[in-house]
């Protein structure tokens, strides 16, 4: 049969009915400590526990599958108490932790600050939380521990892996940021050096100033750079995609689609961003929303039904002229895993 324990609070009592009635000084003195000591141990506890608070210096997170990234996370004591034993567990949530632990155990000055972090990574693609923060300590004396919980969550969205995809832009704009050898490109507000006049030279491109300075002819020659903007519309038509690996088939499907995205953003070229479904939005080629493509990316899922039109057709009436369009489909997929 289990023995029932006295709690510190029963303990208080008794000590203090002891201290009122006994007859020595000794035992009296004795148990007046006692009780002492268990009021001042739950005075203690009770400032941590109100003292203690938890912040988060990032909440907001994006990763590729696959990609280790780190979560931290600080706890503070505001009190003039210090706390000779805590403990800290972060959430991780679906993530396991690859380096270390998400368990701490520590000590906290008075107003000390510390801060603990971990290393995972994401296997699947997705908008996760990690979180809450569970903080554990006591009085020096282990007579009253308490635990608090903080809802301090960190959302991290895993974008598709990276994959290796070619992407050839030969034909675009004008005066862009990607360098070009075709002459047809030249941007004349970009002058790239200097050359001694050839005949048939243009007058336009004679460098004047430059031509009395040496006491010859010189023309100017210029950077030759175009834009290009990039397109990608997404199949994901269930009916589309051979029932033999369907889902895995469209995940890579995903996966080429991102891997084009930041090919663009690379190339600091505009991108756009259309799928076969009504509930994602039509996002026509723009600067700066590459991490919206890629949000979209991370939660989008293979919808029932088939690709009835051509979104080639569909498309080239509604982008800007010259944008280079990837529909990406099965045909895309199968074509990869051969050359890939």
């Amino acid at each position: 049969m289990r023995r029932k324990e006295l709690s510190p609070k029963s303990v208080a009592i008794l000590c203090f009915l002891v201290f009122l009635f006994a007859p020595a000084k000794i035992i009296q003195c004795i148990t007046l400590a006692v009780v002492i000591g268990i009021i001042i141990s739950r005075l203690y506890s009770g400032v941590l526990r109100k003292s203690i608070t938890v912040e988060r210096p990032v909440v907001f997170l994006r990763a590729a599958c696959g990609d280790a990234f780190t979560i931290s996370f600080t706890v503070t004591n505001n009190s003039r108490l210090p706390a000779f034993v805590c403990y800290a567990h972060d959430n991780p949530g679906a993530f396991s932790p690859s380096a270390g632990t998400s368990r701490f155990l520590f000590t906290l000055r008075p107003r000390e600050v510390k801060t603990f972090s971990y290393t995972t990574a994401g296997t699947t693609r997705g908008v996760f939380h990690v979180g809450p923060v569970i903080i554990s300590a006591s009085d020096p004396l282990g007579l009253f521990p308490f635990t608090n919980t903080y809802k301090k969550e960190c959302k991290v969205i895993i974008h598709p892996a990276e994959v290796r995809y070619p992407m050839d832009l030969e034909t675009g704009i004008p005066q862009g940021s990607m360098n070009i050898q075709d002459i047809c490109y030249e941007d004349v507000t970009m002058r790239r050096s200097l050359r001694e006049y050839r005949s048939g030279d243009e007058l336009k491109r004679i460098n004047w100033r430059a031509s009395a300075k040496y006491g010859s002819l010189y023309t100017n020659e210029y950077q030759n750079t175009f834009d290009c903007p990039v397109f990608v519309f997404l199949n994901l038509a269930l009916e589309d995609y051979p029932l033999e690996q369907r889902y895995d088939k469209g995940e890579k499907a995903i996966k080429i689609a991102a891997a084009i995205i930041r090919k663009a953003e690379l190339l600091h070229q505009k991108c756009g961003f259309a799928a076969y479904s009504d509930s994602f939005p039509y996002l026509p080629p723009a600067s700066g929303q590459t991490g919206c493509i890629l949000d979209l990316l991370a939660l989008i899922q293979m919808e029932k039904g088939s690709l009835s039109y051509d979104p080639m057709e569909t498309l080239k009436h509604k982008l800007p002229d010259r944008t280079r369009i990837f529909i990406i489909g099965p045909e895309t997929v199968q074509e990869a895993e051969r050359t890939l």
